[in-house]
């Protein structure tokens, strides 16, 4: 089988990918960015998540079934979305199993940067990231007796670099879920190497993944001496209704809500729509997308996000919300204005309203309620 090479020249260094031919989807799936982490100066930019690239909604829900035909027939399941880029992607996953066959055991859970009041089921850390600390809080949907039962466990993210941060979970979660039989991490690029697949298998996980491959990156230093900030959070409690309708403390069924209609909201039918999640608030503006979009509007999805990234590579404009959740932390729009919508539908769970700063058109505010 042939090998190919990409070379991606960045502000923050200079990146070589290999991969094989069978894998050569790369422009479809992801670009890379930079960002000022010296930590870790680059970010794939997913083209198919709907996080900081803004993309059809029915092209989210499309790879969402791709990731779930990757998976075995498996029964007795607990679906994990990473947070924050990941949560919605989680979800849908998650959706899409269930849909093939509702009789079968299988529940969700997000993990969060928020600090709940609900019971915490695990801690563990991403070491490389701006905001290190994951929480993971007890299922509302799996009494004690299901627990005990889950023997699957499917870790789902949107790109696995070393693997390291899923390890962490999955060890955390075993110890806890001693008769977890088989772990998958399931992503839409893995660029973890043989080595770590030899790892991973000795440890029973199994890794599934649209794209494979390796790279090298060579940090330009100078890029961090100009862009080297704190960007850790001071970790206060979010602003949030922990049981607002994706369930941030995990659901056994799908998605449900009576949605408005865009004329319902005074948009007019030729409108360029985009529809905005806020955060770790995903997968229910995603509904709404989609479900406007199969009305025959013309929509484009996306959402903030609270990843610091610089202008240039693949990050077209950047925008600043404002601090809804009440964390004490910056949250961003990216590359919005590729789509150039003419109007903006901003989604949000919190009690404050969301302000983006410069939007460049007209903005609605939709507080999405009701209940699984």
């Amino acid at each position: 089988m042939n090998t190919y090479k990409k070379t991606f020249l960045l502000n923050s260094g200079r990146m070589e990918i290999k991969f094989s031919e069978n894998s050569d989807n790369s422009d479809l799936l992801f670009l890379i960015s930079s960002r000022p982490n010296s930590r870790r100066g680059f970010v794939f930019i997913s083209k198919v998540l709907g996080k900081h690239y803004p993309v059809k909604p029915s092209d989210v829900v499309l790879y969402q079934e791709k990731l779930s035909f990757l998976l075995p027939d498996i029964d007795n399941v607990l679906v994990i979305g990473m947070a924050e880029t990941a949560v919605g992607l989680g979800q849908g996953v998650f959706e899409k199993i269930l849909a093939r066959d509702r009789d079968k055991r299988i529940f969700f859970s997000p993990t969060t940067r928020c600090i709940l009041k609900s019971p915490l089921f695990s801690t563990f850390y991403e070491t490389h990231s701006h905001d290190p600390v994951h929480y993971l809080y007890k299922n509302n949907f799996l009494s004690d007796a299901q627990l005990n039962k889950i023997d699957n466990l499917v870790l789902v993210d949107d790109e696995i670099t070393t693997g390291d941060t899923l390890v962490s979970l999955a060890l955390s979660i075993r110890a806890k879920m001693t008769n977890i039989k088989k772990i998958f991490f399931l992503c839409l690029t893995d660029w973890s190497g043989l080595k770590k697949k030899i790892l991973f298998e000795s440890m029973g996980i199994v890794v599934l993944s649209l794209f494979q491959g390796d790279f090298l990156f060579f940090p330009n230093d100078e890029f961090y001496k100009l862009d080297a900030k704190n960007y850790q959070t001071k970790k206060s409690k979010c602003d949030v209704n922990e049981q607002i309708v994706f369930s941030r403390c995990g659901c056994d069924s799908p998605f449900t809500n009576n949605f408005l209609k865009p004329d319902q909201l005074g948009i007019p039918s030729s409108a360029n729509i985009l529809v905005l999640g806020t955060g770790e608030f995903l997968h229910s503006p995603l509904c709404l997308a989609f479900y406007w979009e199969n009305l025959g509007y013309k929509v484009h999805f996306q959402s903030t996000t609270r990843t610091p990234l610089t202008i240039g590579d693949s990050i077209f404009s950047i925008r600043c919300i404002s601090d809804h959740y009440n964390d004490g932390v910056k949250y961003y729009l990216y590359n919005h204005v590729l789509v150039n919508p003419e109007i903006i539908v901003i989604c949000y769970e919190t009690t404050s309203e969301p302000v983006i700063d410069n939007p460049g058109c007209p903005v609605i505010n939709y507080r999405i309620n009701g209940c699984l």
